[in-house]
């Protein structure tokens, strides 16, 4: 928020002493996070439709409105291993470690199937430079 344009650090622990894939997906979460508070959303009349917030009033429900629902998944950001829970809930979960839920998301990570980004010819060639060097 005081301008900084990159995470350099991300699953850092400690002053570079070592390094946590867990604290990293936890950390990427947090990233995510921040991106959505600085992007910008739509301010416009279909937006912030002036009857319904007439009808519904200062103690009234939005949730329900039809309005809400048609448009909130726009701008409402989706955590994967966080949660929303109150702290009564929250404690009521069975697994509600944080490092836990890491773990989990890590996992999905490393079983999807691989993409190969490089072509069959320069993997080969790539792999011919490093067993020549291997053998200097």
């Amino acid at each position: 928020m005081a301008g900084s344009s990159i995470f350099g650090h991300v699953g850092i622990c400690g002053a570079d002493q070592g390094f946590s894939i867990q604290e990293m997906v936890i950390e990427d979460e947090m990233i995510g996070y921040i991106r959505r508070i600085f992007q910008s959303f739509e301010v416009n009349d279909e937006m912030i439709d002036l009857d319904v917030i007439k009808k519904v009033g200062r103690n009234g429900n939005f949730l329900i409105e039809e309005h809400t629902l048609k448009n909130f998944k726009r701008d409402i950001w989706f955590p994967t291993i966080y949660n929303r829970l109150s702290y009564d809930n929250w404690i009521k979960e069975e697994d509600n470690s944080l490092i836990k839920k890491a773990s989990r998301k890590i996992r999905k990570i490393l079983d999807r199937e691989r993409k190969i980004y490089i072509d069959s010819s320069l993997d080969k060639e790539l792999n011919n430079i490093i067993k020549e060097y291997m053998s200097i």
